[in-house]
Order: structure tokens, then sequence, then C-alpha cells
């Protein structure tokens, strides 16, 4: 999972240089040089899916636990139903 973060954040300083390439001209380099801009494209991006798709593994994982303890997450469920049912009357009361 921290491949999968630090790609995510690798993907904001591609995006900055690009975006200061297309506006400001800033970096001096025709397009499509240099060619370091686009490993990105070619390395971190396809790992992001990759871990996407192993999140999404996971996510199965979580339909598991929903089903063999359902009351955990009904739990935090009427927490959440309890407190906008307080809020709801203290807007009322006034």
């Amino acid at each position: 999972m921290a491949g999968f973060w630090i790609g995510i954040l690798w993907l904001f300083p591609w995006v900055f240089v690009g975006w200061q390439w297309a506006r400001l001209k800033f970096w001096g380099f025709g397009w499509p040089w240099p060619w370091w801009f686009w490993i990105p494209l070619f390395w971190f991006i396809p790992w992001l899916i990759i871990g996407w798709w192993w999140w999404l593994d996971w996510w199965f994982w979580w339909v598991w636990l929903w089903w063999l303890f359902p009351w955990v997450f009904w739990l935090f469920w009427w927490l959440v139903v309890f407190k906008e049912a307080m809020i709801w009357l203290w807007h009322k009361s006034k």
C-alpha cells in the first residue's frame, strides 16, 4: 500500500512540471523532450493501476467482514444517525 501512495505523490511533481512547461515554458524544452518527462507514464501509472487492483482485492475482503460481522458496521452507522437526529432536534427547538 505504501508503494501505491508513493506513486500518487510522484504524480504531483510530474503534473507540476508538465503544467510549468505548458503554460510558462519554464523548463526550456520542446515537445516531446526531455525523455524523462514520459517516465511516469510508463512506470508509475501502471503501478498505480496495479495498486488500485490490489486495493479492490482488499475491498472484497471488507465485504466478507461485512457479511461475517455486520454489527460492527451498523454500530458506526447508528452513531451517525443518532448524532444527526440530535442535531435535527436541537435545530427544531430553536
